[in-house]
């Protein structure tokens, strides 16, 4: 059974607000208020604009990588520790983007020895087959076909596929740029806000998107069932567990203790704490996250706004009407 890689990080969405987790475990508890495990809380949205908004910045940074790799005379440590440092710049406007996209061109940098091995071996395969049957003129066009992909894959140099990489992660955050500008353009027209404030939240997301002619491709996801109990998000059964260890009965009898408080709590009669169902969305690359961080904050309707000093799109965190984003630069402005 092929093993199955454990995303970068994963994203949890709960009451209009995204938590990053780090380290994620199926009974792990997520304080909505302080530190249980590593996450960061935001507003549906927050983590997508911080990056959108220094896009220029972000790619003037990747140009430069690729002109560095360009002249690094196809030397893989040198252009490794280019990647390495161009992720180090990223620091700046955030630890998990900066995380995120090492994680991303790493994975991908190592799928292709991994598409070379693979091929060898198919390669291999074929060749035993032609052997076997001569007569059989299906397996030698077989085995040549597999031959050429495997020179063609060998010839494309190192650098060669780093600057195709660089070349596909600004397109993706260009992409999902060019598509905040079209939506902020969008819901300033009162009447199209108007409307799309009356349909339900999946509706508005779709017609946002059939609008825009952007196609939001949504990573893998887990639905846990979670209890809110006070400022804890809980899985089920780790409450559950919890409450039944708790529990004043003789240890043979847990089992009996904890369907007992299931169905209680399925009939809301448990300390009064209710049941949630929340998405959990496995992020392995920087598409996947703004794919999901747009399509909630479509969904929940969060208000978009653009800095009337710096022109950079930003979420308000007091009011909706907030003009000014929060980055500070001389004498205390926003600029």
């Amino acid at each position: 059974m092929k093993h199955k890689e454990e995303p970068s990080f994963r994203i949890l969405y709960f009451n209009e607000h995204e938590y990053y987790i780090k380290n994620y475990r199926q009974y792990d508890t997520f304080k909505l208020k302080g530190i249980n495990i590593e996450h960061i809380e935001n507003k549906v949205g927050t983590f997508c604009f911080k990056i959108l908004s220094n896009i220029d910045t972000i790619i003037s940074y990747a140009d430069n990588l690729q002109e560095k790799i360009y002249n690094a005379n196809n030397d893989s440590n040198t252009i490794l520790q280019l990647v390495h440092d161009f992720c180090n710049n990223l620091n700046t406007f955030d630890t998990l983007f900066s995380e995120l996209t090492l994680s991303e061109l790493l994975n991908k940098l190592g799928n292709k020895t991994l598409k070379i091995k693979e091929a060898e071996t198919q390669l291999n395969i074929a060749e035993k087959k032609s052997k076997e049957f001569p007569n059989d003129s299906s397996y030698l066009s077989f085995y040549n076909t597999l031959k050429e992909n495997l020179k063609k894959l060998k010839n494309d140099t190192f650098y060669e596929y780093v600057l195709s990489l660089l070349d596909a992660y600004i397109y993706t955050i260009n992409n999902a740029r060019l598509f905040i500008d079209y939506y902020f353009n969008l819901i300033s027209n009162d009447e199209i806000k108007k409307n799309l404030k009356q349909k339900s939240p999946n509706v508005r997301a779709y017609s946002i998107q059939a609008i825009c002619d952007f196609a939001l491709k949504l990573p893998e996801s887990e639905k846990l069932l979670c209890v809110l109990d006070g400022q804890d998000l809980i899985p089920t059964t780790s409450y559950l567990f919890h409450h039944a260890n708790k529990a004043n009965v003789p240890k043979g009898e847990k089992q009996k203790k904890f369907l007992e408080y299931e169905d209680l709590l399925y009939q809301g009669k448990m300390n009064n704490d209710t049941i949630y169902f929340s998405d959990i969305y496995n992020i392995n690359t920087i598409a996947d996250l703004l794919n999901v961080s747009i399509n909630y904050f479509i969904q929940n309707n969060i208000t978009v706004s653009k800095c009337k000093n710096c022109g950079k799109y930003f979420i308000p965190v007091n009011k909706n009407n907030e003009t000014l984003c929060d980055n500070i630069y001389k004498n205390r402005k926003n600029l």
